[in-house]
Protein backbone atom coordinates (compact mmCIF):
# COMPACT_ATOMS: atom_id res chain seq x y z
CA UNK A 1 0.00 0.00 0.00
CA UNK A 2 2.96 2.36 0.43
CA UNK A 3 3.52 2.56 -3.33
CA UNK A 4 -0.17 3.17 -4.05
CA UNK A 5 0.07 6.45 -2.12
CA UNK A 6 2.75 7.94 -4.40
CA UNK A 7 0.37 9.25 -7.13
CA UNK A 8 -1.68 11.03 -4.46
CA UNK A 9 1.41 12.84 -3.18
CA UNK A 10 1.35 15.00 -6.31
CA UNK A 11 -2.08 16.37 -5.32
CA UNK A 12 -0.87 17.10 -1.80
CA UNK A 13 2.18 18.93 -3.15
CA UNK A 14 -0.06 20.91 -5.53
CA UNK A 15 -2.38 22.04 -2.73
CA UNK A 16 0.53 22.95 -0.47
CA UNK A 17 2.24 24.88 -3.27
CA UNK A 18 -0.79 27.19 -3.46
CA UNK A 19 -0.16 28.36 0.12
CA UNK A 20 2.06 31.48 0.00
CA UNK A 21 5.51 31.17 1.58
CA UNK A 22 4.71 33.97 4.04
CA UNK A 23 2.17 31.65 5.65
CA UNK A 24 4.84 29.00 6.22
CA UNK A 25 7.41 31.49 7.51
CA UNK A 26 5.27 33.89 9.54
CA UNK A 27 2.03 32.00 10.13
CA UNK A 28 -1.45 33.42 9.66
CA UNK A 29 -3.56 35.33 12.15
CA UNK A 30 -6.37 33.53 13.92
CA UNK A 31 -10.02 34.44 13.41
CA UNK A 32 -9.97 36.24 16.77
CA UNK A 33 -6.81 38.19 15.89
CA UNK A 34 -8.38 39.29 12.62
CA UNK A 35 -11.57 40.32 14.40
CA UNK A 36 -9.60 42.38 16.94
CA UNK A 37 -7.53 44.00 14.19
CA UNK A 38 -10.64 44.76 12.16
CA UNK A 39 -12.23 46.60 15.08
CA UNK A 40 -9.23 48.94 15.24
CA UNK A 41 -8.98 49.32 11.47
CA UNK A 42 -12.66 50.18 11.17
CA UNK A 43 -12.34 53.12 13.57
CA UNK A 44 -9.72 54.61 11.27
CA UNK A 45 -11.69 53.69 8.14
CA UNK A 46 -14.78 55.42 9.53
CA UNK A 47 -12.75 58.57 9.96
CA UNK A 48 -11.36 58.13 6.46
CA UNK A 49 -14.88 58.17 5.01
CA UNK A 50 -15.23 61.73 6.27
CA UNK A 51 -12.03 63.01 4.65
CA UNK A 52 -12.67 64.67 1.28
CA UNK A 53 -10.19 63.54 -1.42
CA UNK A 54 -7.19 65.87 -1.58
CA UNK A 55 -8.21 67.86 1.50
CA UNK A 56 -4.84 67.57 3.22
CA UNK A 57 -4.16 67.82 6.93
CA UNK A 58 -7.12 70.14 7.54
CA UNK A 59 -9.55 67.60 6.12
CA UNK A 60 -8.07 64.88 8.31
CA UNK A 61 -8.36 67.06 11.40
CA UNK A 62 -11.99 67.91 10.67
CA UNK A 63 -12.79 64.25 9.99
CA UNK A 64 -11.12 63.19 13.25
CA UNK A 65 -13.18 65.75 15.17
CA UNK A 66 -16.44 64.81 13.43
CA UNK A 67 -15.83 61.11 14.07
CA UNK A 68 -16.24 61.67 17.80
CA UNK A 69 -19.85 62.75 17.28
CA UNK A 70 -21.01 60.10 14.81
CA UNK A 71 -22.55 56.79 15.78
CA UNK A 72 -21.85 53.75 13.58
CA UNK A 73 -24.55 52.94 11.03
CA UNK A 74 -26.65 49.81 11.50
CA UNK A 75 -25.35 46.72 9.67
CA UNK A 76 -27.12 45.82 6.44
CA UNK A 77 -28.13 42.52 4.86
CA UNK A 78 -25.21 41.02 2.93
CA UNK A 79 -26.63 41.72 -0.56
CA UNK A 80 -27.50 45.30 0.36
CA UNK A 81 -24.07 45.91 1.90
CA UNK A 82 -22.27 44.45 -1.13
CA UNK A 83 -24.10 46.87 -3.46
CA UNK A 84 -23.15 49.86 -1.31
CA UNK A 85 -19.50 48.93 -0.69
CA UNK A 86 -18.22 50.99 -3.64
CA UNK A 87 -20.40 54.00 -2.75
CA UNK A 88 -18.80 57.37 -2.05
CA UNK A 89 -21.47 58.31 0.51
CA UNK A 90 -19.92 58.22 4.04
CA UNK A 91 -23.15 56.84 5.56
CA UNK A 92 -23.19 53.99 3.03
CA UNK A 93 -19.53 53.19 3.62
CA UNK A 94 -20.08 53.26 7.38
CA UNK A 95 -22.99 50.83 7.00
CA UNK A 96 -20.73 48.52 4.97
CA UNK A 97 -18.03 48.74 7.66
CA UNK A 98 -20.61 47.92 10.35
CA UNK A 99 -21.80 44.99 8.25
CA UNK A 100 -18.23 43.68 7.87
CA UNK A 101 -17.70 43.98 11.60
CA UNK A 102 -20.95 42.08 12.25
CA UNK A 103 -19.95 39.31 9.80
CA UNK A 104 -16.58 38.91 11.53
CA UNK A 105 -18.22 38.74 14.96
CA UNK A 106 -20.48 35.98 13.60
CA UNK A 107 -17.43 34.06 12.32
CA UNK A 108 -18.05 34.75 8.62
CA UNK A 109 -14.60 35.84 7.49
CA UNK A 110 -15.27 35.27 3.80
CA UNK A 111 -18.29 37.59 3.87
CA UNK A 112 -16.38 40.29 5.77
CA UNK A 113 -13.57 40.08 3.20
CA UNK A 114 -16.05 40.44 0.32
CA UNK A 115 -17.45 43.61 1.88
CA UNK A 116 -14.06 45.17 2.61
CA UNK A 117 -12.85 44.27 -0.91
CA UNK A 118 -15.60 46.45 -2.38
CA UNK A 119 -14.40 49.61 -0.65
CA UNK A 120 -12.76 52.34 -2.72
CA UNK A 121 -10.52 55.31 -1.99
CA UNK A 122 -9.06 56.10 1.42
CA UNK A 123 -11.22 53.60 3.38
CA UNK A 124 -9.91 50.82 1.11
CA UNK A 125 -6.31 51.90 1.66
CA UNK A 126 -6.86 51.96 5.43
CA UNK A 127 -8.18 48.36 5.32
CA UNK A 128 -5.56 47.02 2.86
CA UNK A 129 -3.24 45.34 5.39
CA UNK A 130 -6.15 43.71 7.20
CA UNK A 131 -7.56 42.52 3.90
CA UNK A 132 -4.24 40.96 2.89
CA UNK A 133 -3.97 39.09 6.22
CA UNK A 134 -7.60 37.92 5.98
CA UNK A 135 -7.09 36.66 2.42
CA UNK A 136 -4.00 34.71 3.53
CA UNK A 137 -6.07 33.05 6.25
CA UNK A 138 -8.77 32.17 3.71
CA UNK A 139 -6.14 30.64 1.42
CA UNK A 140 -4.83 28.45 4.23
CA UNK A 141 -8.35 27.42 5.27
CA UNK A 142 -9.14 26.41 1.69
CA UNK A 143 -5.96 24.32 1.53
CA UNK A 144 -6.83 22.64 4.82
CA UNK A 145 -10.36 21.88 3.58
CA UNK A 146 -8.98 20.40 0.34
CA UNK A 147 -6.49 18.20 2.21
CA UNK A 148 -9.10 17.04 4.72
CA UNK A 149 -11.47 16.08 1.91
CA UNK A 150 -8.66 14.30 0.12
CA UNK A 151 -7.66 12.37 3.23
CA UNK A 152 -11.27 11.27 3.74
CA UNK A 153 -11.40 10.10 0.15
CA UNK A 154 -8.14 8.19 0.56
CA UNK A 155 -9.27 6.52 3.76
CA UNK A 156 -12.57 5.55 2.14
CA UNK A 157 -10.78 4.06 -0.85
CA UNK A 158 -8.39 2.12 1.40
CA UNK A 159 -11.28 0.68 3.42
CA UNK A 160 -13.07 -0.36 0.21
CA UNK A 161 -9.89 -2.05 -1.09
CA UNK A 162 -9.52 -4.14 2.07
Amino acid sequence: HKLSFLPQAAYIRLVLSRVPSTCWNEGVPSQQELENRLNGVLKTARRATLVPEGSGLGGHLIAWTMSWFLLPEKPLQLGEATKLSSSANPADIDAVLSSAQQRMAAGHLEEAVALIKGLRGLPARVCADWLKAAELRLTVLQAVDALQSFSLLLSASVSVDE
